[in-house]
């Protein structure tokens, strides 16, 4: 239904002149053409193993999959094949397993499939369970208030403005740069500088609908939202 929907006039789409799935004009990159099984696959296995000149934290599993490349075409295989054509995915659960101590070995009996996500709002939630209570809290508030932001993004003071808002309160410029500094940034925020002063949003579009999950004042996060959005313009 969504597909349906992009192509009504009105919208880019249609201003392009694509009227359908079938216009000669569109280019669909998502097709089964334009994917390489084997690139993802490559993509997941350099994270785990943090390829190139960075380096996990000390006693992290990447240091055994660095050494292990056998071990760690495996469980980059598995990570692939859940995360389907999604590197964003793919990405996160990567890198949140080369910093665990713990190495995961497909070929272990008590190893499952389901403990590698496939969905965007897994690969969160995977994220989120690995967090502190106390920075899990204030990362899902700041994640939350990200999702209501439009344009370029959010100042710091806006953007802990938003999340009070919304419900969550007593959140600080400390767990701004506590989750600026976690495992994933590059998977999740998006920061540009803006007069001087960063501004932030989530890195992909995808994971706003599923930040905004149900927050301790959800039932008046809707107009509060549309408010600070007004504010923010």
């Amino acid at each position: 239904m969504e597909v349906a929907r992009s192509f009504k006039g009105g919208g880019l789409l249609s201003a392009l002149g694509v009227t359908s799935p079938a216009s000669p004009n569109l280019l669909d990159i998502d097709s089964d053409g334009y994917f390489e099984f084997a690139g993802l696959e490559e993509f997941a296995k350099a994270l785990l193993a943090q390829e190139g000149n960075f380096s996990g934290p000390r006693g992290g599993a990447w240091a055994t999959y660095r050494e292990d490349g056998v071990l760690t075409e495996r469980l980059a295989r598995v990570i692939a094949r859940r995360a389907g054509r999604n590197y964003l995915v793919a990405a996160m659960r990567s890198v949140l397993l080369s910093e665990e101590e713990v190495v995961i070995d497909p070929d272990d009996p008590n190893f499952t499939g389901s403990s590698v996500p496939s969905q965007i709002g897994e690969a969160l939630a995977k994220y989120m369970d690995g967090l502190p209570a106390r920075e899990r809290v204030s990362s899902r508030g700041l994640l939350t208030a990200l999702a209501y932001a439009r344009g370029e993004g959010l100042d710091d003071s806006l953007w802990l403005e938003f999340a009070a808002a919304i419900g969550y309160e007593g959140i600080g410029l400390a767990d701004v740069h506590a989750l600026r500094d976690s495992a994933v940034p590059d998977f999740l925020l998006e920061t540009a500088s803006s007069n001087s002063a960063p501004v932030t949003r989530l890195f992909h579009q995808a994971l706003a609908g599923v930040a905004r999950e149900p927050c301790p004042s959800s039932n008046r996060r809707t107009s509060v939202a549309a408010d600070l959005v007004a504010k923010a313009r």
